[in-house]
């Protein structure tokens, strides 16, 4: 037995022992809208009461199963702004309050079906600035106050082409700064504008003509911006800017020692990963003596210096600052010392107090802590554990203040995001069935929510967003395609099939700058409401009038059953639909599998689930036996590694038989077919 044998034999003994261990514990079992999922957590004290919460659609915008797929949300007050394309005005910038009701257009920046492809969202005092195209096709920094008609251009750039857009937008105050070329053949320089045409211009030319010194990493500290450039005598170097072209000054000299050494290139080691924390930038950058390390330099540009040499000599540790991470004056960041691999740590911006905060995975290997939030004090991040799980920690700041909540997910615990007094975030069980979570930073506070509707084509573009009031999601439910959704109490969710219509104009009388002037209208639109319904007058009558009979209930309503067209398959055959109906429903559902040489199909088995009037409830259908588990895998293993001309003959597909009955005993079957990639 080799050494390397010998360690992974150590490292499954030390799982086993961990899961038993885990085991142990109390076993917690959610019920969730649309099934319920069993999950093993430890619980070490009493269970804090977490309220019940469903999804609510916001706004089918784009109706059908296509999806407005809306994306680049940021809020401002009490409205969220976010791009989505509705099917009939193309990519464009929407607003909602987080109700059906107050999702709006706000603008058609390219009229008609052409897209304006809104993005690169930055709040600037009050105005929202953004990325956009016009309908002469030029590619621009634009400004909305929320309003159609407050919606304008506010630059000429002349630029028709996608690599040449404004882009590293960043917000110092009122101003935003941003990289442009420029009209007539300037090069890509660093530009600021005031929210109108006048008031935006280029703030210097560092490498004048033509050519390019390449802002980037633009990064506001105190009342100066901070970026990258090169000038075309230094290299990349950091520097600092008032927003004028006297204020422009260079603050690191950083190429001339990588000139002289032969150790380290420009490519290597030029400043990256800007990070603001308590009125000083972080950066992580590279020197002829020490590699790459991280740095720190004032609010006022002065005294450049390396923090600590993480990895001594000239090795990098390759220090990445986690999207500026801090509590207080401490920053967060990752960095491998060369013993623990990459791990999480800490520091106040000495050598002294920086050190390593944790070692979750507690090996040479990488725990690759990533996916960091900041809660009311608390850092959350997802890790890599001993044990090869993944799972969510949360940490004071000090190393004896972090805990592992204790989460078996078969993937990162993802989409981390602040909102309320907790943490939500997703997980992913190992029958690929995910969920949405929150914590409050203890084991006993950390509680599945709500089971997510499963995209079709193993998709996973979810994103999570804090409103001002509401969290609200975006994914793709199989039906509708991505649209955005809300988490509400349980109870107070409309019923998904017969949402009100968002407004699809915008709803100002006047139109966008540089854009056609939409039709007239209020306000959001409104699900109109009917007028009651009186009875007609029949007359006088000899008796006492008698109602006429229902309608007998012979047939199961409103059946919607949803199953994906493909589903990856990794060790475990387990295949998900989900299923509904207009009135409580009890479904089962069966399944076989046909390989190719094979006389006999490999079956399918799962539980049956309930659902409530208008919601959907999931199915799982596993194939149980390792043997036939391992035929299905060997299957797809000669699937894979075909020809993509032979792939189609030895397809893998699965047929679903799905039965639901209501509560009067009335049946419906439905056949779903599914192929296994």
């Amino acid at each position: 037995m080799t050494a390397r044998q010998r360690q992974r034999r150590l490292r499954r003994r030390r799982a086993a022992t961990s899961r038993a261990r885990s085991v142990r514990g109390k076993v917690l079992v959610t019920g969730t809208l649309v099934g319920t999922v069993a999950l093993a957590v430890p619980v070490q004290s009493q269970a804090v009461d977490t309220p019940p919460v469903d999804l609510a659609l916001v706004g089918d915008i784009n109706a059908g199963p296509t999806g407005s797929d809306p994306y680049a949300f940021v809020t401002i007050g009490r409205t969220t702004f976010f791009a989505a394309d509705d099917g009939v005005h193309g990519d464009e910038l929407w607003a909602t309050d987080g109700t059906s009701a107050g999702t709006r257009l706000v603008a058609d920046l390219q009229p008609g079906p052409g897209a304006g492809w809104p993005r690169q969202m930055t709040v600037a005092g009050d105005t929202l600035f953004f990325t956009a195209q016009a309908a002469n096709g030029t590619l621009d920094v634009w400004a909305t106050d929320g309003t159609t008609q407050g919606t304008r251009r506010v630059s000429d750039l002349q630029s028709g082409y996608a690599e040449d857009w404004p882009s590293q937008l960043a917000a110092v105050g009122d101003t935003l700064f941003f990289a442009a070329y420029g009209p007539g053949g300037m090069g890509r320089e660093l530009w600021t504008s005031d929210g109108t045409m006048a008031g935006t211009e280029r703030v210097i030319d560092l490498r004048a003509g033509e050519s390019s010194s390449f802002p980037e990493q633009l990064t506001k500290v105190g009342d100066a911006l901070f970026f990258v450039a090169d000038d075309g005598v230094h290299g990349s170097e950091v520097w600092r800017s008032d927003g004028t072209a006297a204020g422009t000054t260079r603050v690191t000299d950083l190429e001339v020692a990588l000139r002289s050494s032969p150790f380290s290139t420009y490519d290597a080691n030029a400043p990256w990963s800007l990070t603001e924390v308590a009125g000083g930038l972080f950066f992580s950058a590279g020197d002829a003596a020490h590699g790459r390390e991280l740095w720190h330099v004032e609010a006022s540009g002065a005294n450049p210096r390396m923090v600590a040499d993480v990895l001594p000599g000239t090795g990098d540790s390759d220090p990445y600052l986690n999207q500026g991470v801090s509590i207080g004056g401490t920053l967060f960041f990752t960095a491998d010392d060369g013993t623990h691999g990459r791990e999480l740590w800490r520091t106040d911006g000495t050598a002294r107090g920086t050190s390593l905060l944790v070692d979750t995975n507690q090996t040479v290997e990488p725990s690759y802590a990533r996916q960091f939030s900041v809660v009311s004090g608390t850092l959350f991040f997802s890790a890599r554990t001993a044990e090869r799980r993944y799972s969510l920690f949360a940490s004071d700041g000090t190393t004896a203040g972090t805990t592992d909540l204790g989460i078996s997910s078969v993937g990162y615990p993802n989409d981390l995001t602040s909102f309320g007094e907790g943490l939500y975030f997703t997980v992913t069980d190992a029958d690929d069935n995910r969920a949405l979570w929150r914590t409050d930073g203890s084991r006993a506070g950390t509680r599945e929510l709500v089971a997510l509707p499963d995209p079709p084509r193993y998709s996973r573009d979810l994103e999570m967003h804090s409103g001002a009031d509401t969290l609200l999601l975006t994914f793709d439910d199989a039906l509708r395609g991505k649209e955005l959704w809300s988490v509400v109490p349980r109870g107070e969710a409309p019923d998904p099939s017969d949402p009100p219509t968002p407004s699809a104009e915008p709803t100002p009388t006047s139109g966008p700058t540089s854009g056609p002037t939409p039709g007239p209208t209020s306000g959001p639109t409104a699900a109109p409401t009917a007028p009651p319904t009186t009875a007609p007058t029949a007359g006088p009558t000899a008796g006492p009038t008698t109602a006429p009979p229902p309608d007998p209930d012979t047939a199961v309503t409103g059946v919607q059953a949803a199953a994906p067209k493909q589903q990856k398959i990794r060790k475990k055959v387990a295949l998900t639909t989900r299923v509904g109906a207009d009135e409580a429903i009890t479904a089962t559902a069966t399944g076989k599998i046909k390989l190719k040489g094979s006389k006999k199909p490999i079956a399918l088995r799962g539980n049956p689930t309930q659902a409530a009037p208008g919601q959907q409830a999931r199915l799982t259908l596993r194939v149980t036996s390792k043997k036939l588990v391992a035929q299905v895998l060997k299957a797809l293993t000669r699937y894979r590694n075909a020809p993509k001309a032979k792939q189609k003959k030895l397809a893998v597909k699965a047929v679903l038989t799905l039965s639901i009955t209501d509560a009067a005993g009335n049946k419906q079957t439905v056949k779903r077919t599914i192929r296994l990639v």
